[in-house]
């Protein structure tokens, strides 16, 4: 697992993992449809881990988190190739 991902999972709580989540995606103006296209999984299982009655294991956190950073990542170079 690379540095980032362990500081990652052992910088933030149990319990703040999903909150984490969910204020990532809506920072980023993300439906949990969206989400979905970006991470593999279902709107509904999303749905679920951001409110904590799904086990969020330690590979869906980061596959989501990861999914969430590219996105973000290429909306910045996006912007930054419009504004030239």
């Amino acid at each position: 697992m690379a540095t980032r991902e362990i500081v990652l999972w052992n910088g933030v709580s149990s319990q703040n993992r999903p909150k984490l989540i969910r204020m990532a995606r809506e920072r980023l103006g993300l439906y949990l449809s969206h989400l979905s296209e970006l991470s593999g999984y279902s709107s509904g299982h999303l749905s679920k881990l951001e409110n904590g009655s799904a086990r969020l294991t330690k590979g869906a956190f980061l596959k989501i988190m990861k999914a969430l950073h590219d996105y973000e990542a290429e909306q910045i170079g996006l912007k930054e190739a419009r504004d030239g």
